[in-house]
């Protein structure tokens, strides 16, 4: 399993996505800053899902986090982001 820091976004897929959302052009630094943000904030919201699984499951062999999960971390996330 990986580790938490060998996990990346491919920069050139967000700047991609920047710029066919908001059409303008970046810097590398802005695009490096944000997979960086993209990553630490996906990296959050696994561990807190993984949380929230192991508080409402009772069945402690399975290890799936589900849709379930990460909506119900999903509100107190986006606040603290």
């Amino acid at each position: 399993m990986e580790s938490a820091e060998d996990i990346a976004f491919n920069p050139d897929i967000i700047q991609r996505v920047f710029k066919s959302a908001w059409k303008i052009e970046t810097s590398k630094d802005s695009i490096l800053l944000a997979s960086e943000f993209i990553r630490l904030f996906t990296i959050e919201a696994v561990q807190r899902a993984s949380e929230e699984h192991r508080i409402l499951t009772t069945d402690r062999n399975n290890n799936v986090i589900d849709s379930e999960h990460l909506e119900r971390v999903l509100p107190q996330l986006l606040l603290d982001f």
